[in-house]
């Protein structure tokens, strides 16, 4: 029983879709079903029934779905426990899903590689719908995560940071919605929209809430450039989050307004190295 396996039966279980699973994995369906046929026959039973076109859990399921996550929680740990070669080496893996926060956080980056020459950064753009935060931190894919909404899960410690994301539509030029100072629900209610794929996760879902089972949603997108070429082949109008745009394009804001609090992740009790501490001090030192 592999590690790799429990992670993808964890994810399969909380997507209740091996299609989807499959997309979040980055895997072929077929090869995730592969996995799992093994693992229900290396156990001598069935972890997944199909009901209702989802996937929910066998009570055998539900115990090993409860088991892998301590399990890659514990390996999360102790690989981040395992010293460094030196204290000035090592590698420091931040995740963020909000764009107005990149240049501060490459500023902090670097601090971080002032004190420690030696040190990998990496800043990854993530999709919180496509990387879950829980996995991502507990197996020690990163060292934080940087997303639009505080952690609901008590196992994380959590700092609301001082940049703000607020939402625009954003349209072709020449779209009527372009010419207006501000656009309201009742303006969009008869628009193809183009949704973030995780809008669950952000601000913008308490906005559209009140007429959400009569808007048109012709699509979703997880990246500002793939929202922009869709706008721009005209398939609709998408809504962005940030300061700006370039190009043959508008962002007109919200009425009322949409504004993003990013908030900085980190597993509680996990002993942070040196340049990680380093990192988290130059946002402390903001508040």
């Amino acid at each position: 029983m592999e590690l790799k396996i429990l992670r993808h039966f964890v994810v399969i279980a909380h997507e209740r879709s091996f299609s989807q699973a499959a997309i979040v994995l980055r895997i072929s369906q077929p090869a995730l079903s592969r996995q799992i046929k093994a693992l229900e026959d290396e156990l001598g039973t069935r972890l997944l029934e199909r009901h209702h076109r989802e996937l929910v859990l066998t009570p055998a399921g539900s115990y090993l779905y409860d088991q892998a996550q301590a399990l890659l929680k514990d390996a999360g740990r102790i690989k981040a426990g395992v010293p460094r070669n030196g204290s000035s080496t090592g590698a420091l893996r931040i995740s963020c899903s909000e764009p107005s926060v990149v240049r501060e956080v490459s500023k902090a980056l670097s601090s971080v590689v002032t004190d420690f020459p030696n040190t990998s950064v990496t800043l990854t753009s993530t999709n919180t719908s496509l990387d879950p935060l829980p996995l991502g931190i507990e197996e020690d894919k990163y060292d934080f995560f940087i997303s639009a909404n505080p952690p609901a899960n008590h196992d994380y410690d959590s700092l609301p940071l001082n940049n703000t994301d607020q939402w625009y539509l954003l349209v072709k030029n020449d779209h009527p919605l372009a010419q207006k100072d501000r656009v309201t629900l009742r303006d969009v209610m008869d628009q193809p929209l183009l949704l973030p794929e995780n809008i669950d996760t952000t601000p913008l879902s308490g906005w559209l809430t009140p007429e959400s089972d009569n808007l048109q949603i012709r699509g979703s997108f997880n990246l500002e450039s793939t929202a922009a070429a869709m706008v721009d082949e005209g398939l609709g109008v998408a809504f962005y989050a940030g300061t700006s745009f370039d190009g043959p394009l508008t962002t007109v804001p919200l009425q009322p307004a949409v504004i993003g609090h990013p908030t900085l992740i980190w597993l509680k009790n996990r002993k942070l190295s040196q340049q990680a501490q380093k990192f988290l001090a130059y946002f402390q030192a903001q508040k």
